[in-house]
């Protein structure tokens, strides 16, 4: 008898289990299409006309870094999904959206094979068509938020102990590496990435599948080349600007940050005569235009920022030291200002036939419309293949929006990874790696008063899914099995 009731749950377990990896290919159909339930169409900004105008040319003719902080990476980056759309017969605006979307998909593929049915949560977010559209923007963070999802689609793979992992450790270790070396060519806080490829190479080599020559080569090499690239970067800044730094031109991204921070963040401040000299009508660039014009030396325009954002700050009643906290915690939240969030509105409501909200968020767009975008991006030639038109409109309606609360879930996501630290696993290390990839971002840029969400987004990504890890691990050990 007792055989019998023994046999029954085991029965029930078995074919729960048995359900739900089936439903596995069903899990992966419901967020690839949620992926595209937004149109897959290039956005183009005054700063995208710019990076194609480069790559049309030549990326290294102006070196290896432009304006002291736009690196060469990007335009190259369009260099490749221009070669790939000239065979395939697309536009070059896009050839890099999709491209980049491509790249998306494979991080959410990923993902989903480590995690399974405990992804659901992260992908809700990864895949609501607000946080899709930005890899259809011709800017760096279209290019780095897709790849910071595969970065965390490996991790999670190491964590979870997926086979391709076990046969292909080294692999799987190196593409890691690689991917943040890539990244950092883009921008160069990306190296922060390596914190992933930090936390793969200790566990593999802790499960032995890898040697400790092996586990600190594939950290070492990624790293050296990253700082090989900072150091030829400042050399470059020294000659152009005067200045040994890598990334230059931080007194631009301060005022940025500081006016952003006086009057986005507290849009109070706008209606306050008092600080009217600062808030210029609405416009932060006003300032620096006229500056930049009126003094080429780069020393002399760090003086006068710095001199301005005291001033501003002090009328405000706030300092550089509680601007910079603020910006902190603003960053482990994903962020406090959005400045492509009424741009991706726009894009959102383009259609196949109309990809104005999508083309003329520029100056030439505002000038002559789609067609001189067109003509000016594609240089006189025919413009190619533009959009595609989704028939998944409805997966994306299904919770289409996380800005709203994107605060509370970056929160719980970090708070999970903070108390999976209690728990012994391999997850300890991906935790670790998170948490110090968010806190160092946040920190960089609220350095400089900026807690920016795009800029936030792909550690946002990695966040959520390692924080899934977390509690997948967590729960599994505690409960004894390997739960779906």
């Amino acid at each position: 008898m007792s055989d019998d009731r023994n046999e029954e749950p085991l029965s029930v377990a078995v074919r729960v289990r048995s359900l739900l990896q089936r439903g596995y290919w069903v899990l992966a159909g419901f967020f690839v299409a949620r992926l595209l339930a937004a149109d897959i169409a290039g956005v183009v900004t005054n700063d995208s006309l710019g990076y194609l105008s480069r790559a049309a040319s030549d990326p290294f003719g102006e070196g290896l870094i432009v304006q002291g902080y736009r690196q060469v990476a990007q335009p190259l980056w369009v260099v490749i999904t221009d070669f790939i759309g000239s065979i395939a017969g697309w536009d070059r605006v896009f050839g890099v959206a999709i491209m980049q979307r491509s790249v998306l998909l494979i991080g959410i593929l990923l993902v989903i094979y480590a995690l399974r049915w405990w992804a659901v949560p992260a992908l809700m977010v990864i895949t609501t068509p607000v946080f899709v559209v930005h890899a259809d923007f011709i800017l760096p963070e279209g290019f780095l938020i897709p790849w910071c999802v595969v970065a965390a689609g490996l991790a999670a793979s190491v964590a979870t102990e997926r086979p391709l992992t076990r046969r292909y450790p080294v692999q799987i270790a190196a593409a890691s590496g690689a991917l943040a070396f890539m990244s950092s060519t883009i921008k160069l806080q990306y190296t922060s990435l390596l914190c992933l490829t930090a936390s793969i190479a200790w566990v593999l080599w802790k499960e032995q599948l890898l040697t400790k020559r092996i586990a600190i080569a594939v950290l070492a090499v990624p790293f050296s080349l990253s700082a090989t690239l900072a150091l030829a970067q400042s050399f470059e800044n020294s000659a152009e600007l005067g200045v040994f730094e890598p990334v230059s031109e931080r007194a631009r991204a301060e005022w940025y940050g500081a006016w952003q921070a006086t009057f986005v963040v507290d849009a109070e401040n706008r209606a306050d005569e008092s600080q009217a000299q600062w808030f210029d009508e609405g416009n932060l660039y006003t300032f620096l235009k006229g500056m930049e014009g009126e003094v080429p030396d780069y020393s002399e325009r760090v003086e006068l920022v710095s001199v301005r954002i005291d001033d501003m700050f002090e009328a405000a009643g706030t300092s550089r030291r509680r601007e910079q906290a603020k910006s902190f915690v603003g960053g482990l939240q994903a962020g406090r200002t959005d400045d492509l969030g009424g741009i991706v509105n726009r894009a959102l409501a383009s259609t196949n036939q109309d990809q104005s909200g999508r083309l003329t968020l520029n100056n030439v767009g505002k000038e002559g419309g789609v067609p001189l975008v067109l003509e000016r991006v594609n240089e006189n030639r025919p413009a190619g293949f533009l959009a595609t038109s989704t028939l998944f409109r409805r997966f994306g309606a299904i919770y289409s929006d996380y800005r709203g609360h994107k605060g509370t879930v970056a929160t719980i996501g970090v708070a999970l990874l903070l108390l999976s630290l209690a728990f012994r696993g391999a997850h300890r290390a991906t935790s670790l790696a998170a948490l110090a990839l968010i806190c160092s971002v946040s920190a960089a840029l609220g350095s400089a008063y900026i807690d920016n969400a795009r800029y936030l987004l792909g550690p946002l990504a990695i966040v959520l899914i390692m924080a899934s890890v977390a509690v997948r691990s967590v729960f599994s050990k505690r409960n004894e099995l390997d739960v779906i």
